[in-house]
């Protein structure tokens, strides 16, 4: 009788610590893959804002240089220009996907936005070949360099807001996680 007691015990609290094991899993399963949701969705918006960077670095040093010298004969090949103008357009919706109610990521997205589309106006004026005379091709250089300086200080905002954005929602796991431990103790 002794032996059946002591066994019902032994096997009350096997399951129990099985029980409270599968729960840890459970809860542990659950919170990696919030940790990994957020961090996809947070990071897009750092990535695509890096990114930005890169497209503009590349067509600066593509097309920018020759507005030092004289005017082409012949107006320069937009290929370049136009598929990554489209690159740079699905960085931008792709941050402007990302968005949050907060008022200060709202503004950045918008003035990202316009940032790009007087980015894009000053190669459209370099494409049209208007800009021939000197004073007027270096009008054009500094123009672009002012975008591209107030796109590259933009992404950058985008990145702190995103990286914010990120660390805010590691800390929410973090309390969650402490409501997951009590559950579990």
């Amino acid at each position: 009788m002794l032996r059946l007691r002591l066994f019902y015990g032994l096997l009350t609290i096997i399951l129990l610590l099985w029980g409270v094991g599968a729960a840890a899993l459970l809860l542990m399963r659950d919170s990696t893959t919030r940790i990994d949701t957020r961090l996809r969705t947070d990071y897009r918006a750092i990535d695509a804002a890096q990114s930005i960077r890169t497209l503009t670095a590349t067509l600066n040093t593509r097309y920018l240089p020759s507005l030092a010298g004289p005017a082409p004969e012949q107006p320069p090949d937009r290929s370049l220009f136009d598929q990554l103008k489209v690159e740079l357009e699905d960085k931008v919706s792709i941050i402007r996907a990302d968005e949050s109610d907060e008022g200060r990521w709202t503004d950045v997205v918008n003035r990202l936005e316009q940032a790009k589309g007087t980015y894009f106006e000053g190669y459209e004026n370099y494409f049209s070949g208007r800009a021939v005379d000197r004073s007027d091709r270096e009008a054009l250089l500094q123009f672009q360099s002012m975008q591209t300086q107030r796109l590259t200080d933009l992404s950058e905002n985008v990145m702190n807001l995103g990286e914010e954005k990120l660390f805010s929602s590691t800390r929410q796991l973090g309390e969650e996680s402490g409501k997951n431990t009590l559950f579990v103790v």
